[in-house]
């Protein structure tokens, strides 16, 4: 029974300390520019216009089905929200820096303004675009 109790604490704590490493790696890209030359021309129109939205998500992942609805509103109503699924191509999240889905991050003229990791209220979404 102490094996099975320490065995679940121990997982927990790998979980938990996952997230604090995620979050601390997503603060360090917040004022940093990506390489437009490895990323899509859709993509780079996003980037270039001024404002926008990246969001990143994978079919598989459960949280990121909870965030769709979200992502598809601020689609409707905002400009410059782009949607990229990196399950296909690992290569376009290690330009941006993503290590889990779901993440979005908020770009003004090519400069990460914010990086969110995890799902997120369609609130917090608007005021972090909204932000300065």
């Amino acid at each position: 029974m102490t094996y099975v109790i320490l065995t679940i604490v121990g997982i927990i704590s790998l979980v938990g300390i996952f997230q604090f490493y995620m979050i601390r790696r997503s603060k360090k890209i917040v004022g940093s520019s990506i390489d437009l030359s490895q990323i899509s021309t859709e993509i780079r129109k996003a980037l270039e216009k001024g404002k926008s939205l990246i969001y990143f998500y994978s079919p598989s992942c459960g949280p990121c089905k909870v965030q769709a609805p979200v992502i598809d509103k601020l689609k409707r109503e905002l400009k410059n929200v782009v949607s990229i699924d990196i399950s296909g191509d690992f290569r376009i999240a290690r330009v941006f820096g993503v290590m889990g889905t779901p993440s979005t991050m908020i770009f003004e003229n090519g400069i990460v303004k914010e990086m969110l990791v995890g799902t997120k209220s369609e609130e917090i979404l608007r005021n972090a675009f909204n932000k300065n």
